[in-house]
């Protein structure tokens, strides 16, 4: 939601210095999406499934006001029967409501024995990617993988299309990177970290 936020102009560029930080009350949102197209009347009576290849964990997906699925997990494809909800020769609605999963962990209960080693125990109960909570770098760092991308774009001129040529990329990256933070902080010819062997 941020990403499109900051596309129409409601937030200011997120990664520039502190403005992620003004992001955490957007956490306890409930968020709706909808899209209308139309379906022709020559579409057939055929099976019609609603595919999402990722949905920001709790989940609950319409079609024509119709409730056709509800979904938990973020971490896997979701797929939902969607045949008698579709109209053939009309214009279609999908919605589909994202909950709040920071107010749906406050819901659990967390005992004197309930532990996370990563300090996230609202993480125990919901199906959320663990660097959205918080645990990597910092915890208000939500899109990382954003980040990445710019970094791979300056680097490249463009973002990869398939993930392995990104995965890629975002290694050299990482690596150009390296380097160069190496040469700023060791900037005399003749001076090395330990082990360091690169030129």
């Amino acid at each position: 939601m941020e990403l499109d936020l900051e596309k129409a102009g409601e937030l200011p560029e997120i990664f520039y210095a502190n403005n992620i930080r003004s992001l955490r009350n957007l956490e306890t949102h409930t968020w709706w999406l909808t899209r209308a197209f139309p379906l022709p009347e020559n579409a057939g009576n055929a099976p019609w499934e609603l595919v999402f290849e990722g949905l920001d964990t709790l989940a609950t997906e319409w079609i024509n006001g119709v409730q056709v699925g509800q979904s938990a997990n973020m971490l896997v494809e979701q797929r939902f029967d969607a045949s008698a909800a579709l109209k053939t020769g009309e214009e279609n609605t999908i919605a589909v409501r994202l909950a709040s999963p920071l107010n749906a962990a406050r819901l659990h209960q967390y005992d004197a024995v309930t532990m996370s080693w990563e300090l996230r125990e609202e993480g125990l109960h919901i199906h959320k990617a663990a660097h959205m909570w918080g645990w990597d770098h910092s915890a208000v760092d939500r899109d990382r993988i954003r980040l990445m991308a710019n970094q791979v774009k300056e680097l490249f001129g463009a973002i990869p299309e398939s993930l392995e040529d990104f995965s890629l990329a975002s290694q050299v990256t990482q690596a150009e990177a390296v380097k160069f933070f190496i040469r700023s902080a060791f900037p005399g010819e003749g001076i090395r970290p330990p082990g360091y062997a690169g030129g």
